[in-house]
C-alpha cells in the first residue's frame, strides 16, 4: 500500500491500517529514537507515544516529529546537552525541516537554547 493509501487507510480508521503502518515506519522511528533515549524502556514508551500521536491526528503526522518526541523524554539538563549537539552539528533549514517550524522560529529557539546554556554552563553568549 502506497503512503498516500495508508494515510487514506488511517484517517478512515479502516481495520488493519495502524498495523500496516506500525509495520512500514517502527523501524525507522526505532532509528530515530535509539540514539536519544538510551534506556529501552525509555525508547519503548516513546514510540508508544509516537504511534498514539500518529492514531489521534494522523491529517498532521509528520515522521520527523519523532526526534521531538523522544528529546521531550530526556530530562531538562539531558535536553539541553542533546540540543547542544543536535543543533550545533545541523543547518538551520535542516532542523527546520525535520521539526515542521519555520526556519525563523528555529533561529528563536536556538536564540534562547544558546542563552540559557551560556547561563547554565557559563562563558560568553555571541548571539
Amino acid at each position: 500500500m502506497a503512503d498516500t493509501e495508508l494515510v487514506h487507510a488511517l484517517q478512515n480508521r479502516q481495520n488493519g491500517a495502524m498495523e500496516q503502518f506500525q509495520t512500514a515506519y517502527t523501524p525507522l522511528l526505532r532509528y530515530i529514537i535509539a540514539p536519544i533515549l538510551p534506556d529501552e524502556r525509555d525508547r519503548e514508551e516513546c514510540l508508544s507515544d509516537v504511534l498514539l500521536r500518529v492514531w489521534d491526528s494522523i491529517g498532521t503526522f509528520d515522521p520527523g516529529r519523532a526526534l521531538w518526541a523522544a528529546v521531550e523524554r530526556l530530562g531538562r539538563r539531558d535536553r539541553e546537552l542533546f540540543l547542544r549537539k543536535y543543533y550545533y552539528y545541523q543547518p538551520t533549514v535542516q532542523i527546520a525541516a525535520e521539526s515542521g517550524l519555520t526556519v525563523r522560529a528555529v533561529e528563536g529557539k536556538l536564540y534562547r537554547i544558546r542563552k540559557h546554556l551560556q547561563s547554565e554552563l557559563g562563558g560568553v553568549f555571541h548571539g
